[in-house]
C-alpha cells in the first residue's frame, strides 16, 4: 500500500500515523521540547507538588492507556512529563462539562437520532431522501419550538374552555347518552327535517338527525336549517383566526358555517366554478380552527402534567396538586384531518390558503412545494374555447397521483412532513391507496404476476411489498371531500378502497400514551364522531349512496342540500352545445323503457338500446341518415358491450364505425374524427370518460344518441346535430330532472307513455 497506513494521532496537533522516533505527546496538543513548553515549564512546574495517588487522580484510566507509549521515553523526558500532569489535570477539569450540560446534550442527541429514524412520506410514494439533511437541520429548532410551547401551557392563545363551544360539546365532552345515538345510527334510525334555505341559494336542505336525540337533535336541526351567520364574530373561533383576511362574506359561506363548524356532516351538491373558491375558503377555516385547538389543549394538559410531576416531587407540606383528573385529548395517532382532491392544482390551491390563513412565519420545504404541485410552464395549455368548468379542473398540474403531510409548529408549517407527525393529509384518492397499499388478495395477484412474469422473461423482481398501513387513518376527525365528480371519472373504486379504511383500530401503538387518549376512540367509536363533508356539482344515486354510507355522524346528523328547482336545459340547445346559436330549435326525443332494480338497469338498457333503437338509427336511407350518426355511452363497461356487439359476425346490419374512448390512442381518435366528418364511417361510438377528460368538438353529427345520461357537467356531446336521442329509466330521474327542469320529470319517469319530443 502507498505511504503505508494511515493512523490517527491521540491528540489534535500529532502527527498522522501516530509518535515518530518515540518523541512524548503533550496533553494540549504541544511538544514539551519546544521552547514554549520548555518556558511554561521553568514557570509553573516547579512549586507543583507530587502527583496524588491513583486512586484519587480523576484522569488515572487516560494515563494509564498511554503508558506503552511513554515506556520508549529517555529518564529526563519521563520526569517532566510527570511533573506536568498535575498542571495537566486542572486544565482537564476545568474544561469539563457540568453534568446538566452534559444531559442536555444526551437529550439533544437522543432526540436528533428519533428525527433521523423517522420516514419523509411525500408526493408519489417515495422517501425524501434528498430532504433528509435538511429535515435534521430543522430538527433542532422544531423540536425547541416545541419545548417553548410546552413550558407555556398553550400556543399564544391560552382560553378557558367553553362548554358552548361545539368542539367541547363533540370531541372534548360529548353527552353522556351518546352510546344511544350510536346504536340508533347502527339500525339506520334517522329522524328527517326538511326545510328551505333561501340565502346563499342553499335550496332544499334534507337534515338527518339520530331518533334517539329528541327534542336536542330537533333544535339542532332548527339551527342549522335557519341560522344565517353575519361574520366571523359569531363563530367560535381562536384569537389568531380573527383576522380580516380570515372573515367571510359570501353569502354561501354565511348559510352553511352553521352547518360546517358544528361539526354535521354536509352533501353540498351544487357545487360551480364561481362558488368553489368560497367553499374552499370555509372549510380550510374550519380545519385550522379545529387543528388549533387540539394542539393547544394538548400543549395546555401538556403543562399540567408538568406541573403534577414537579409537585409530587415536592415534600408533602408543600404538595399542592396530587389529584390530578384523568386528561383524555388525544387519538391513536396525530393526523385529524384529511382533504380528498382530484388533481395537484387543486391541492396547491388548498395549500396556499392554509398558508395564507395561517400566516406562519417560515414554511419549510416550500420550494419543493412549488416545484411538485407549482404551474409547469411547458405544460401544455388549455385553449380559451374549452368550456369553464374543464378549464377550472385541468389547468395548472393535473396530475392526479399525491399525497402530501403538513405539520403545524408555533412559527411553521412544514410540507411534506410524514403522515404520523402530520395534522393535515391532502391526496387524491389514487395516492391514498398507494399509501394505504394493497389488500391481501390483490398483493397475491401482484405477487403471482409478477412471478408469471420473472419466468417468462427469467428475471427475478422483487415481489410486490405484502401487508398494508392504515393506522395513520384511525384517528380521523374532519374528512373533505373536494370535487367529487372527477373522482368518479378517475376512477370510483379508488375513492370507495380509501372510505372503507378510515377510523379503524391501529394495527401497532406508535408509541401512543393510551393514559390520554380518549375512551370512544378506544371503543372503536370514532367513526360516529367523524365529520364528512362532500362537495359536488351534481346529485346522482351513485354519490348518494356513497354519502349514505360513510356519513355515520351519531351527535350532529348530517345535511343533503339541493336546488329547489332546475328550469332544464331542453328549452334552448346552446346549454348543450357550444356550436349552436341561442334560440335554435332542434328535436329532442327521450325513450324510457322498463327497468325493475338498479341492478338489472344495464343488462335491461342493453337489450332496449340494441332491439328498439339501434335498428332505427342505422336503417337505410332514407329512413335513417347517410353518415354522422354519433353514440354517446357515459360508462366504458357499456362502451365495451355496444362496441363488441357492433363487431360481432352475428349482427345482421353491418355498419361501418369507429370508437373514441380514453383508451383511444391520439393518432387512432384524430384518424376516426376525421373519417367520421368525411362520412367514411357512418357510426362513431364516443365514451362519457373521453369527453370528460378531452372535451372533443365532433365535427359532421347529424344524429346524436345517448345511451344514458352523464353524470355532471359538460355531459353532453359538443358538435353541430340536427336531432337528439335519448334513452332513460326511472333511475335516472336525477340526471333526467337536470335536462329537461323539475316540472316535467315527474310526468316523464311516473306518466304515461313512453316517448316524450321536444322542440
Amino acid at each position: 500500500m502507498r505511504g503505508g497506513i494511515r493512523g490517527r494521532g491521540r491528540a489534535r496537533g500529532g502527527h498522522r500515523g501516530g509518535h515518530r522516533s518515540g518523541r512524548p505527546k503533550a496533553r494540549n496538543g504541544r511538544s514539551p521540547h519546544t521552547p514554549e513548553a520548555k518556558e511554561g515549564l521553568s514557570l509553573r512546574a516547579k512549586p507543583a507538588a507530587p502527583p496524588p495517588p491513583a486512586e484519587d487522580h480523576p484522569d488515572t484510566e487516560s494515563e494509564d492507556e498511554d503508558e506503552d507509549e511513554e515506556k520508549d521515553e529517555s529518564p529526563e523526558e519521563g520526569e517532566l512529563q510527570n511533573k506536568l500532569k498535575p498542571y495537566l489535570t486542572l486544565l482537564q477539569s476545568l474544561r469539563a462539562k457540568p453534568d446538566s450540560a452534559a444531559g442536555d446534550d444526551s437529550e439533544r442527541k437522543r432526540k436528533r437520532r428519533k428525527l433521523d429514524q423517522e420516514l419523509v412520506i411525500g408526493d408519489g410514494g417515495l422517501d425524501a431522501e434528498s430532504d433528509i439533511e435538511e429535515e435534521k437541520a430543522e430538527g433542532e429548532e422544531e423540536e425547541e419550538e416545541e419545548e417553548g410551547d410546552e413550558k407555556a401551557g398553550s400556543s399564544d392563545d391560552e382560553e378557558d374552555e367553553d362548554k358552548a363551544d361545539p368542539f367541547e360539546s363533540h370531541f372534548a365532552s360529548p353527552p353522556a347518552d351518546f352510546t344511544k345515538h350510536i346504536d340508533a345510527v347502527k339500525k339506520n334510525e334517522w329522524k328527517v327535517h326538511k326545510v328551505v334555505q333561501p340565502a346563499g341559494d342553499i335550496g332544499k336542505m334534507t337534515i338527518s338527525v339520530p331518533a334517539s336525540s329528541g327534542d336536542a337533535g330537533t333544535a339542532h336541526a332548527e339551527y342549522i336549517g335557519k341560522k344565517v351567520i353575519k361574520g366571523i364574530a359569531d363563530l367560535r373561533l381562536k384569537p389568531r383566526l380573527r383576522a380580516p383576511h380570515c372573515e367571510v362574506t359570501h353569502p354561501v359561506q354565511l348559510a352553511l358555517a352553521p352547518t360546517v363548524f358544528s361539526y354535521t356532516d354536509l352533501f353540498f351538491t351544487t357545487r360551480t366554478v364561481s362558488n368553489a373558491p368560497h367553499l374552499r375558503h370555509l372549510y380550510v377555516l374550519h380545519t385550522l380552527n379545529h387543528i388549533y385547538k387540539t394542539r393547544d389543549r394538548v400543549l395546555k394538559n401538556n403543562a399540567k402534567l408538568s406541573k403534577h410531576h414537579l409537585s409530587s416531587t415536592l415534600p408533602p407540606d408543600q404538595d399542592q396538586d396530587l389529584d390530578l383528573p384523568p386528561l383524555r385529548d388525544q387519538g391513536f395517532t396525530r393526523p385529524k384531518v384529511l382533504i380528498l382532491l382530484p388533481t395537484r392544482h387543486h391541492a396547491f390551491q388548498v395549500i396556499n390558503l392554509i398558508a395564507s390563513l395561517a400566516s406562519p412565519d417560515q414554511q419549510s420545504h416550500r420550494h419543493r412545494l412549488d416545484a411538485e404541485f407549482g404551474f409547469d410552464p411547458t405544460a401544455e395549455r388549455i385553449p380559451a374555447t374549452k368550456s369553464a368548468d374543464f378549464r377550472d379542473l385541468f389547468e395548472g398540474n393535473h396530475d392526479d397521483l399525491f399525497r402530501i403531510g403538513i405539520k403545524f409548529t408555533r412559527k411553521t408549517i412544514k410540507f411534506f412532513s410524514s403522515f404520523y407527525n402530520s395534522d393535515i393529509i391532502l391526496a387524491s384518492p389514487l395516492g391514498l391507496r398507494m399509501a394505504i397499499g394493497s389488500t391481501p388478495e390483490e398483493s397475491a395477484f401482484t405477487n403471482g404476476a409478477v412471478a408469471a412474469n420473472n419466468k417468462k422473461h427469467k428475471s427475478k423482481s422483487k415481489k410486490a411489498k405484502a401487508g398494508q398501513d392504515y393506522d395513520f387513518l384511525s384517528s380521523l376527525e374532519i374528512i373533505v371531500i373536494d370535487h367529487l365528480t372527477p373522482m368518479l371519472m378517475q376512477n370510483p373504486a379508488h375513492l370507495t378502497f380509501c372510505l372503507e379504511y378510515l377510523n379503524l383500530l391501529p394495527k401497532s401503538t406508535h408509541e401512543t400514551d393510551f393514559s390520554r387518549v380518549r375512551e370512544w376512540y378506544l371503543d372503536s367509536h370514532s367513526q360516529y364522531f367523524r365529520q364528512t363533508i362532500c362537495l359536488s356539482s351534481c346529485q346522482i344515486p351513485t354519490l348518494n349512496t356513497l354519502f349514505t354510507n360513510h356519513s355515520r355522524n351519531a351527535l350532529s346528523g348530517r345535511v343533503l342540500t339541493r336546488p329547489v328547482s332546475f328550469p332544464g336545459v331542453i328549452a334552448d340547445v346552446s346549454n348543450l352545445s357550444l356550436s349552436f346559436p341561442p334560440g335554435t330549435k332542434i328535436p329532442q326525443i327521450f325513450h324510457r323503457f322498463p327497468s325493475s332494480s338498479p341492478q338489472t338497469d344495464p343488462d335491461t338498457r342493453f337489450t332496449f338500446f340494441t332491439t328498439h333503437i339501434l335498428p332505427t338509427l342505422i336503417a337505410p336511407p332514407p329512413r335513417a341518415p347517410q353518415r354522422g350518426i354519433l353514440i354517446f355511452i357515459p360508462s366504458y363497461f357499456d362502451f365495451v358491450r355496444v362496441r363488441n356487439h357492433l363487431d360481432s359476425p352475428s349482427f345482421l346490419t353491418p355498419v361501418s364505425f369507429g370508437c373514441v374512448s380514453e383508451e383511444t390512442p391520439l393518432p387512432d381518435v384524430a384518424r376516426a374524427r376525421s373519417h367520421f366528418a368525411s362520412g367514411r364511417w357512418r357510426v362513431l361510438l364516443y365514451s362519457g370518460r373521453a369527453h370528460h377528460f378531452r372535451r372533443y368538438v365532433i365535427r359532421g353529427c347529424r344524429v346524436v344518441a345517448m345511451y344514458g345520461l352523464g353524470g355532471g357537467e359538460g355531459e353532453a356531446p359538443e358538435g353541430t346535430y340536427r336531432e337528439v336521442v335519448m334513452v332513460f329509466s326511472k333511475w335516472d330521474a336525477l340526471a333526467l330532472e337536470r335536462v329537461v327542469g323539475t316540472e316535467r320529470v315527474g310526468k316523464m319517469v311516473g306518466g304515461r307513455g313512453d316517448v316524450f319530443e321536444f322542440m
